[in-house]
This record gives structure tokens, C-alpha cells and sequence, in this order.
């Protein structure tokens, strides 16, 4: 795994200072050319071309096109931390084969556009944080297989929108900023060989349907610490080869519908620490073909509705569950295990979305008998 506290060192290693000096000054043939807080409003074209490593750190540059990068046909790395930049053209650094890593952090940048990084060849890791990123746009490193790294920790990402992160066959890790608040459906397509996807302090009115559709290989997906809001049906649909399935710690204010199958081939799928506001009626839950299923230190409401779970494929044993999950309501069974509140005492009440269920089947099949009478 890349340690992303060696890039500092490897900045200053063989550089030449050029922070006093004009652009025309930077004209050094010297693998590194660094000017730091020089001025510059965009990155000089008569530099030598040949150069390696570019570090333009704290300038007043506003925009990175491709036309100011393309002549610099050997360039391996390229820092534009500190600028007051607010675009990104598509394809702005298609034209460097060469190129391995990009640092664009502590800008003003509010969007991910379209194919901002798309086309780069080489580059293995894309640094992005410390941004004021709201939205990362469809497509953005469309046809950048081999990145392995992107950081985009500490901006504040409101949207991720269907195919973000399309064309990502190789990441290894992938950082994302908290506060999300919406993850598009497709959100993660094209997106493959994760070694984690970690989604934390999520801030969702819903998970939507498809959102992890077009998601593939993944050793572990984890969502935690987040408000999830509403689980609707088929979030995970189109998902396929995820080793570990984590959902840790968050809250729940209804299940919609959570169905995990063959067609997830999820190995192990713990839902451990989570709070559900409303306990999800039996035919909400599908779960199938996990090698491996925990769930513990969950909580429910202990009412009649507790009667809805434990038929659920969310219960494999009745005993273990009620004894390894908690109450979260009345107040007075408040963090107190299930096996504690007396369910023989509590008539059971009617699971509406099971019985909408049956009456949906049974008007069916009266339709199909009237039709086979006919």
C-alpha cells in the first residue's frame, strides 16, 4: 500500500528552489523545477520539456487545461497544492504518458466534472483532499485503469453521481470524505478489485436501488457511522464478488427491502452495532447464499413487531439472536438484551407489508383459476 506520508519527502529531494523568482526564471534543465509561491497565474509553456517533476505549490493559478501540460511529454509527477484553482478541463493531463502522480489539494475546486482525469495511462495515485469538492461528476477517470490510489478525504462531497468512478480496474484503496448525502444509483458501476471500499458518516435519506450495481471484486466493503435512512429494495443488486460485507454501526430509520443472494456472491456479511428505528417486516429481509452471517449488537424495537424478525433470514436462531441483539425501545429495556423483554406477553400484530404480500398472490392466483375456468 502506497504511505501517503512519503510525498513530502520526495518533494524535497533534488529540488531547486525558484520561490523568489519570475516564469521566465524557472527555465532550469534540471529533472525538478519547484516554485513555490511565485505568482505564477498559469504553469509556464517555455520551460524545459523534458522535465521530470513539477511542483507549482501556492500560486494564483485558477485552471488547469491540457494545453499548458502537453509539451511536457516526460513529466512523471505533478503538485498544484495551494492554488486558487476552480476548473479542470476534461482531459487535462491526457497528453503526458508518462505521468504517474497528481496532487491537486487546498484549492477552492467544487466539482469532479467529466473526464477531468480521464485517459492517464500510468498514473498510479490522485491526491485530492483538503478541497471544497461537492460533487464527483460521471466518468471522471474514465479509461485511468491503472490508478491504484485516490484520496479525497476532507471535502465536502454532497453527491456522487452514477458512474463516478467508472473505468477503476485497479485501486486498490479508495478514500472518500464524510458527510455524503447522496449516492446516486450506479454510483460505484465499472468500479472493481477493491481491496476495501470503505463508506463512513454517510449522511443518506435513502440508500437507493442499484447504488452498488456494476461493483465487482471487492475483498471488503464497509458502511459505518452513518445515517442510512431508508434501505431501499435491491440497493445491493448487480454487486458481484465482495469477499466481506460490512455494515457497522450506523442508523436505519426503515428497511425497504435488503436482499443479498447468489447473484451478490458475498462470502461473509456482518450487520453488527446498527440501530433500527422500525423493525423490517419479514419479506423485507432476503438473505441467501452467505457463506457466513452475524448478526449482534444490533437494536430493535422490543414490541409486538419482534415477532416480524424472527421468521426473517435475518434470524438463524431464535435463542442466539434475542441473546446477542438489544433493545432499543420502551425506554425502560433501552440497551437491555432482547432475551430480557417478554415477548410471551405481547400479542403479535399484523405484519401489513407480508400480508400486502399474500393478498397480492392470492388476488393472482384467483385471476389465473378465473382465466383457466374460461
Amino acid at each position: 500500500m502506497f504511505n501517503f506520508s512519503t510525498r513530502a519527502s520526495m518533494m524535497s529531494e533534488a529540488m531547486f528552489d525558484c520561490s523568489r523568482l519570475s516564469s521566465s526564471d524557472c527555465r532550469q534543465a534540471i529533472p525538478v523545477i519547484l516554485c513555490h509561491g511565485t505568482k505564477l497565474t498559469q504553469i509556464p509553456e517555455d520551460m524545459p520539456s523534458g522535465v521530470n517533476h513539477l511542483s507549482f505549490t501556492r500560486n494564483q493559478i485558477q485552471e488547469i487545461r491540457g494545453d499548458t501540460l502537453s509539451r511536457y511529454k516526460c513529466l512523471n509527477k505533478l503538485y498544484l497544492d495551494g492554488n486558487p484553482i476552480t476548473s479542470i478541463r476534461p482531459f487535462a493531463f491526457k497528453d503526458l504518458p508518462r505521468l504517474e502522480e497528481i496532487s491537486v489539494q487546498n484549492t477552492p475546486l467544487e466539482r469532479l466534472p467529466n473526464f477531468a482525469f480521464a485517459g492517464l495511462n500510468n498514473v498510479t495515485n490522485v491526491f485530492l483532499s483538503h478541497n471544497r469538492i461537492k460533487r464527483i461528476e460521471g466518468y471522471v477517470f474514465t479509461g485511468s485503469s491503472n490508478i491504484q490510489n485516490i484520496l479525497l478525504t476532507r471535502n465536502p462531497v454532497y453527491r456522487i453521481e452514477s458512474s463516478a468512478f467508472s473505468g477503476l480496474s485497479e485501486v486498490r484503496m479508495l478514500f472518500l470524505p464524510s458527510g455524503i448525502r447522496v449516492l446516486d444509483s450506479g454510483a460505484f458501476k465499472g468500479l472493481s478489485a477493491v481491496d476495501h471500499l470503505k463508506l463512513e458518516h454517510l449522511d443518506l435519506t435513502n440508500l437507493r436501488p442499484q447504488t452498488f450495481t456494476g461493483l465487482r471484486s471487492v475483498k471488503l466493503l464497509t458502511i459505518q457511522e452513518s445515517d442510512l435512512g431508508i434501505v431501499r429494495p435491491d440497493a445491493f443488486a448487480g454487486m458481484v464478488d465482495v469477499d466481506e460485507l460490512h455494515i457497522l454501526n450506523n442508523k436505519i430509520d426503515q428497511v425497504a427491502g435488503l436482499r443479498i443472494d447468489a447473484s451478490n456472491k458475498v462470502g461473509t456479511l456482518r450487520i453488527v452495532g446498527n440501530h433500527f428505528l422500525e423493525t423490517p417486516s419479514t419479506i423485507s429481509i432476503k438473505i441467501s447464499e452467505v457463506r457466513k452471517l452475524v448478526v449482534e449488537k444490533n437494536y430493535f424495537p422490543c414490541d409486538c413487531r419482534l415477532f416480524w424478525l424472527f421468521p426473517s433470514d435475518l434470524v438463524s436462531s431464535q435463542d442466539d439472536f434475542m441473546n446477542s441483539n438489544f433493545c432499543l425501545s420502551p425506554f425502560e429495556m433501552h440497551g437491555k438484551l432482547i432475551s430480557g423483554f417478554n415477548v410471551n406477553q405481547v400479542e403479535p400484530c399484523v405484519d401489513l407489508g407480508a400480508l400486502h404480500q399474500q393478498n397480492l398472490l392470492t388476488t393472482v392466483f384467483a385471476d389465473k383459476s378465473e382465466l383457466t375456468s374460461k
